[in-house]
């Protein structure tokens, strides 16, 4: 959707479905704010890119000295409530694929250990003892597993945090910049400027500025790429 401004600010609106979560949630923000300042809607472009800062770079800034100070055995504590991580961050790791996968196994084995601690209480008729003690055994390595999962997930968290804070930072230097020159472009030509103020919605929750679009394909569940935003581009047109 390179150079569609209005399809890829669509395809934004689908991977935010609320119905089912996109992958690269994070990085729509960064794809919403270039395609709004390929539209000169500057204003909507920072506030992307503020909410991109606020809701994922700056909950995720002390996990990097949260990890390096747990010892081992206390990564999995992290995910649980009551940790020093902001629960924003805390779901983060839960929802990384290794760490749902290790928490899954970690389950699967207490859950066997209820049963089979549960069969025991029937009377002496059913050994478990031997099945008991394979779970005791076991268990430490599922949360070796556990813990293991977090540190990977949490240092895939944070470079991913180093790679989109570069990337927000050029973005936004862009931003400023064709703002600024529009800015001056109009104070020389005489024209009265206002400075807009952000609008308080960002570009997703916006109500009648979608309109679907036909499109010849498979559609995701959450209908990515059905949509194009209706907003106007506030570009001042190529001089001739």
């Amino acid at each position: 959707m390179r150079n569609e401004m209005t399809r890829a600010l669509g395809a934004v609106h689908g991977a935010r479905s609320p119905y089912v979560g996109h992958p690269a949630r994070h990085e729509m923000h960064l794809v919403a704010g270039a395609a709004l300042l390929g539209l000169c809607q500057f204003q909507r472009a920072k506030v992307e890119l503020d909410r991109l800062e606020r809701l994922y770079l700056e909950p995720l800034a002390g996990l990097q000295k949260t990890l390096a100070s747990f010892s081992d055995g206390a990564p999995r504590l992290l995910v649980r409530g009551g940790t020093p991580l902001p629960k924003a961050v805390a779901a983060l790791l839960r929802d990384q694929p290794e760490v749902r996968v290790a928490h899954a196994l970690q389950a699967r084995i207490e859950a066997e250990r209820q049963r089979l601690k549960a069969l025991s209480a029937d009377g002496p008729r059913i050994d478990v003892a031997a099945a008991l003690a394979r779970l005791d055994a076991l268990t430490p390595i599922a949360h070796a597993r556990v813990d293991r999962a977090v540190r990977a997930a949490g240092a895939r968290l944070i470079e991913d945090r180093g790679r989109l804070a570069a990337q927000m930072g050029e973005l936004m230097i862009d931003v400023l910049e064709d703002e600024s020159e529009r800015l001056i472009s109009e104070i020389e030509a005489g024209v009265d400027v206002e400075v807009a103020q952000p609008p308080a919605a960002p570009v997703a929750t916006l109500g009648g500025d979608w309109q679907r679009w036909s499109f010849d394909g498979r559609h995701w569940p959450d209908e990515l790429g059905r949509y194009r935003s209706t907003l106007p581009s506030l570009c001042a047109p190529d001089p001739k």
